[in-house]
């Protein structure tokens, strides 16, 4: 009864309005719900008077279910893209319109995403002039619909300067027209100052290697001289005298011969290290 009351009622619509009207309507059969477009309209004899109403009707569940799993994907889209700290863009550059650029450009670039999205040319506002014309050059290529990856600085409203990477991906049409570009950008700065850090901590151990290695050069060449009147006199010692020594001297003197060479050892290991580091 309900069902039919709303029919009657979309009749006396159009017999009332004399128009044609269309409806959307879900309808319950059997405890299942269906989606129905539906379109009526007066009809008329030869002097114009309604003599009845003529309609078509079909079902739209699908689309309808269709639509909704669409909506409910874009919805969760959104949702990722607004909450990720990476940059993403839509532009059209057919209208020159940004079509689509998530909040996270103002976290990166400091400014309002109301400043792009009605200007999205002041986007070069922000890009350091030293990188402006690698920028455009990119910008060209992709106009082309060549994909392209970049990285450039950018310049903030509080002067602070930032490293942005780019990947651009241009979509073509069958008529080979970019119709649109999408793309993300990545705050790099963090990497980049850690890169900067890295190599700075290279440089500075290469210093101070260079710098042990000519001490371990000069150390073993100025050690070489008294170490070899120490084991000169010392062996005079050990071939004449050692005889003639109380057992406690002859012992002394071993030990002192022993260390002499040992010594030998760790200078010629210091002049091996000098001269394979420095090759």
């Amino acid at each position: 009864p309900e069902q039919g009351a709303l029919l009657e009622a979309h009749d006396r619509e159009v017999l009332d309005s004399g128009q044609r009207v269309t409806h959307e309507r879900t309808y319950s059969f059997g405890g299942n719900e269906r989606v129905f477009l539906s379109t009526k309209a007066p009809l008329r004899d030869a002097d114009g008077a309604i003599i009845g109403i003529i309609g078509v009707s079909h079902e739209i569940t699908e689309r309808k279910h269709f639509e909704a799993q669409l909506q409910r994907s874009e919805e969760r889209f959104r949702e990722m893209a607004e909450n990720v700290s990476d940059v993403f863009y839509n532009y059209d550059p057919v209208a020159r319109r940004m079509l689509y650029m998530n909040p996270a450009f103002e976290r990166v670039f400091g400014r309002p995403l109301a400043e792009i999205r009605d200007n999205p040319h002041a986007y070069m506002d922000c890009v350091h002039p030293d990188d402006i014309e690698a920028v455009l050059a990119a910008f060209d290529a992709q106009l082309r619909g060549e994909r392209n990856s970049s990285e450039f600085r950018i310049l903030r409203p509080d002067g602070e300067v930032r490293w942005v990477h780019q990947h651009a991906e241009p979509i073509v049409a069958a008529d080979r027209r970019v119709e649109r570009i999408v793309g993300s950008m990545r705050d790099t700065t963090a990497r980049k100052l850690a890169d900067a850090r890295l190599r700075q901590s290279l440089t500075d151990l290469d210093q101070r290697n260079k710098e042990l290695r000519e001490f371990a050069f000069v150390a073993s060449h100025d050690l070489q001289e008294p170490l070899r009147k120490i084991r000169a006199f010392s062996e005079l010692v050990v071939s004449r005298y050692r005889e003639a020594l109380p057992e406690p001297g002859r012992d002394y003197l071993d030990r002192m011969h022993q260390a002499a060479g040992r010594m030998q050892v760790l200078i010629d290991d210091l002049l091996e290290y000098s001269r394979i580091n420095t090759a």
